[in-house]
């Protein structure tokens, strides 16, 4: 996992590319992880594997992980962390996209049923996703004139605001043929709102955090 500069400083204070650290919990570390549900006893001796990465942008990217290097070498350990990049992406998409934090309630049963449906809504969106990919990249390959890059995805904003205003309604219409009908349209849709992949661009990241973000007397309804 990736941890933050602010995180125990016997491992931000890690020297070198790959190292080994220990940390003792301490009573004040065992109180925050008890109020964070995560209750360690004091005296606690864990021991970590510190990676350093050097980004392109000259940033540090710090790794933590309990594998030895004879489990995963440093070099696959790179390697396999940025693999998660996908994942990455779909957790930025479920939060900033489909804003699953924007509950439109304080209740248990409210904030569950916000939660599960946001979540059904964006395993639907990569399901349509898919089949709109594939249908615009066999239409790529059988273009007569040549496109510029060689390779483009769906735009996952127009994705994500076409799947909220159309495909509710087009899966809630009960004639089977009309159905299929609306369904190829969301498709078609989305095939036109295709942008180029640019590999090896880097972008700043943002850290700092926005307070309120999602105010509830101000919540827009899906």
């Amino acid at each position: 996992m990736r941890v933050s500069t602010g995180f125990y400083p016997e491992i931000c204070h890690a020297t070198g590319p790959d190292s080994v650290v220990t940390i003792r919990i301490t009573k004040d570390r065992a109180r925050h992880l008890k109020e964070q549900g995560t209750p360690v006893p004091v005296g606690t001796v864990i021991t970590l594997r510190v990676l350093k990465v050097t980004l392109p942008s000259g940033e540090i990217e710090t790794l933590i992980t309990d594998l030895t290097p004879t489990e995963l070498p440093y070099a696959e350990a790179i390697s396999l962390y940025f693999r998660r990049w996908g994942l990455e992406t779909h957790y930025d998409d479920l939060k900033n996209k489909f804003e699953v934090e924007n509950f439109s309630g304080h209740t248990p049963v409210v904030v569950e049923q916000d939660f599960y449906a946001t979540t059904f809504l964006s395993n639907m969106a990569a399901v349509v996703e898919e089949d709109a990919q594939a249908e615009a990249e066999e239409r790529i390959r059988q273009c007569s004139h040549p496109y510029k890059y060689t390779e483009y995805r769906i735009n996952r904003n127009i994705l994500v605001g076409t799947i909220k205003s159309r495909l509710i309604k087009a899966v809630l219409e009960p004639d089977p043929d009309k159905r299929e009908k609306d369904f190829q349209r969301v498709i078609h849709h989305i095939q036109r709102a295709l942008i180029p992949v640019r590999r090896g661009r880097t972008a700043p990241r943002h850290k700092g955090k926005k307070a309120n973000k999602h105010s509830q007397n101000r919540r827009r309804c899906l």
